[in-house]
């Protein structure tokens, strides 16, 4: 998964600077959503300017989407074109389960690039 996403970045003659080198290898080693202050906290030592950068960059370039969670915090996930997904998040523990989506994009073959985002909770057994 990390080659795609730095092809992606090389494709579209991006330099792997280390703080993009660093963003991609986090995000592609979870399927968890993240935000960008969860993000910094982990790739501690990097300039956070630079991180937020590089998250449009990436934004941009479709490697991960932006999605609000139920506080209003924006997230975000990692754009997976052959495994589009959803995840559902815990009321009490915030662990996250990833949810294979529903929507058959076959029905729709005069639309191109559809995106969406379903944001799903749930208690988990530890939480009950």
């Amino acid at each position: 998964m990390k080659r795609w996403a730095k092809n992606k970045l090389k494709k579209e003659n991006y330099k792997m600077t280390k703080t993009r080198k660093k963003v991609v290898e986090y995000i592609t080693e979870k399927c968890n959503m993240f935000s960008a202050p969860k993000l910094i906290s982990k790739l501690d030592g990097l300039d956070r300017v630079s991180i937020y950068r590089t998250l449009d960059v990436l934004e941009e370039l479709d490697v991960i989407h932006s999605t609000i969670n139920k506080d209003g915090e924006q997230m975000y996930e990692l754009h997976q074109p052959d495994q589009h997904h959803h995840h559902a998040i815990c009321d009490g523990c915030d662990k996250q389960k990833c949810i294979d989506c529903p929507v058959d994009k076959d029905k729709f073959p005069d639309l191109k690039d559809i995106h969406h985002s379903l944001y799903f909770s749930f208690t988990c057994k530890n939480c009950i």
